[in-house]
């Protein structure tokens, strides 16, 4: 009698790869988690360069290697300059590990998950402050609960607008991202990739 396979999942993938006899083709599900964490990278890009016009439309006062003022002005705007640099270190993060999930690296994926699950704790974390401050609108002038509540530029207004999108899409995305046929993608690329190696040790 023929040995039958232990394991039956390998032995998908493995058929996977022999039909196509090449690399696996991509899934829908894998190609959607891509576009939707292409659209938070393309947001994260807009608020750093929003931040950069910003500065450069408001040039700072005195900034000279030669005044004693000027570490008084650099030190105000540390937090910004933190901040743009957190920016586009996370966007080139994702950027790259993006790039490997869709070559099918179960790392990436990882990575990707947890990216998201943090971004995620944050954003929990922003609709909580809102909240606290709503709350705490009791007894407040007139004019700053006018401010807060009834204008269009109230910054109470953003995270709302921007935080409860982004959880839904994050969510989305993590289904997509462990999704059956993402995860038989990224087992038949490793599968691949393993007779690659094997096929260029041979020559």
């Amino acid at each position: 009698m023929e040995n039958q396979p232990e394991h039956p999942h390998d032995d998908r993938a493995t058929v996977l790869v022999s039909k196509i006899s090449g690399k696996p083709i991509r899934p829908l599900q894998v190609s959607l988690a891509a576009l939707i964490m292409t659209i938070f990278i393309g947001m994260w890009a807009y608020i750093l360069i929003s931040y950069i016009v910003w500065v450069v439309t408001v040039p700072l006062q005195g900034v000279s290697l030669w005044e004693s003022e000027t570490f008084l002005t650099l030190k105000d705007q540390l937090p910004l300059v933190f901040f743009m640099m957190a920016t586009f270190v996370l966007m080139a993060l994702h950027v790259v590990v993006l790039f490997a999930y869709l070559r099918g690296h179960r790392w990436a994926a990882y990575v990707l998950t947890a990216s998201l699950l943090l971004g995620m704790l944050c954003t929990f974390i922003v609709l909580l402050l809102v909240g606290v401050i709503m709350a705490g609108l009791n007894g407040a002038p007139m004019e700053e609960v006018e401010f807060l509540l009834d204008s269009n530029s109230s910054p109470l207004y953003v995270p709302l607008y921007v935080g409860m999108p982004y959880l839904v899409m994050s969510v989305i995305a993590l289904g997509l991202i462990w999704s059956r046929a993402a995860r038989e993608y990224m087992h038949a690329r490793s599968l691949w990739r393993a007779e690659q190696r094997e096929d260029s040790l041979m020559f």
